[in-house]
């Protein structure tokens, strides 16, 4: 029987989602605590769940946030390169596709997760949050090509 994840897409997925998501969170906070951007990726992760707190134990819950979720998009994109794309072009296919997670994320869930309305003048903090999300699409997909993704 032949079966939908024929390249271990899965744990590859999640491999490179949790490298790449830590490496956006990281990215984003350090604007954060050096007070160059209002709202963190602390802030995105602990707002997605409950009423963001600044504080050590919601800071923690943020960071698991930010990487499952970012491990979740991880496995999505795991398996476009498996049986979607080509590796030509890797790196811009994976930040086309992070790109579309920000819209996605800042555009349109934005209100679902009660994101504070300031966030949308703040185009320092839209920038460097944008910035992240393409570190995260093109880690993602340099760790996939890395791993043996892509369909011969």
């Amino acid at each position: 029987m032949d079966r939908f994840e024929s390249k271990q897409e899965f744990k590859k997925g999640i491999i490179a989602g949790i490298i790449a998501a830590t490496l956006m969170y990281l990215f984003i906070e350090i604007f954060s605590w050096l007070q160059i951007i209002k709202f963190g990726q602390s802030y995105l992760g602990g707002e997605t769940v409950f009423n963001y707190q600044n504080n050590v134990l919601v800071k923690i819950i943020s960071f698991f946030m930010s990487v499952g979720i970012g491990t979740f998009w991880g496995v999505i994109l795991a398996f476009l390169f498996s049986k979607v794309f080509t590796g030509e072009l890797l790196i811009l296919k994976g930040i086309g596709f992070a790109f579309a997670i920000f819209v996605f994320h800042m555009g349109i869930l934005d209100e679902s997760f009660h994101y504070n309305r300031d966030i949308h003048e703040e185009t320092l903090n839209l920038i460097i949050i944008l910035l992240g999300y393409v570190l995260y699409g093109s880690t993602a997909a340099l760790i996939l090509k890395r791993l043996g993704i892509f369909r011969d």
